[in-house]
């Protein structure tokens, strides 16, 4: 019950799209609070009527100046497949290691997805099959 009150379950929540102004009001937040010890935990207070899984991630995935949301350009495309060799094949690399280290303004899911649209047919073979991280995970939540 303690995991649907404080999710996107809970009937009390707005589940709909965001508008303008709750964007508008997430950045002035995020901007007031950038020096708190924990910024989005201080917005979360702001949107009584959100989940603070929305509010997290709609200032991860789209508001957050920091991040870039371009297109991937293609001398991008090959770091990140470099990147993703050296560090031993998507099952054996970590994406926010990867955003660090060579993608600072790009979020680690958007390079997950950009890497599953540029690899190699056998890259992705290897990275969802049986083997792969995400077979596995896949099977244990199946035996739960």
């Amino acid at each position: 019950a303690l995991r649907a009150n404080s999710s996107l379950l809970n009937p009390n929540y707005k589940n709909e799209a965001w508008s303008d102004d709750e964007g508008r009001r997430l950045a002035l937040c995020m901007r007031v609070y950038r020096d708190a010890q924990s910024p989005l935990a201080r917005a979360y207070a702001h949107f009584p009527d959100r989940a603070s899984k929305s509010v997290s991630e709609k200032w991860l995935r789209s508001l957050n100046p920091e991040i870039t949301y371009k297109l991937f350009t293609k001398n991008e495309d090959l770091t990140l497949l470099r990147a993703i060799e050296e560090k031993g094949g998507a099952n054996a690399c970590s994406w926010v290691q990867i955003a660090r280290q060579y993608f600072p303004t790009r979020n680690p899911r958007s390079l997950k997805y950009r890497w599953m649209e540029v690899a190699s047919d056998e890259d992705l073979v290897r990275k969802f099959s049986k083997g792969g991280k995400m077979a596995k995970r896949k099977q244990e939540r199946r035996s739960k």
